[in-house]
């Protein structure tokens, strides 16, 4: 719980300087992050392709920034 809180606070953050989508909730926001950051984390110690793991993040994390 005091990861997503972490991760709540830089999403707030990121929407105060344009960085973010306004209209995520910042609850959702954060914990898409804490759950795409272990599966991203449990997925390299699996030693899946590193360059695979990377696009399939932006592509996740893609969605935090781009217009509705």
């Amino acid at each position: 719980e005091a990861v997503r809180q972490r991760y709540g606070d830089l999403i707030e953050l990121a929407k105060q300087r344009g960085e973010c989508r306004q209209d995520m909730p910042t609850d959702v926001a954060a914990a898409m992050i804490d759950i795409e950051c272990s599966a991203v984390l449990m997925r390299m110690a699996a030693r899946e392709d590193p360059d695979l793991l990377r696009a399939q993040a932006m592509l996740a994390f893609d969605g935090l920034t781009e217009s509705p």
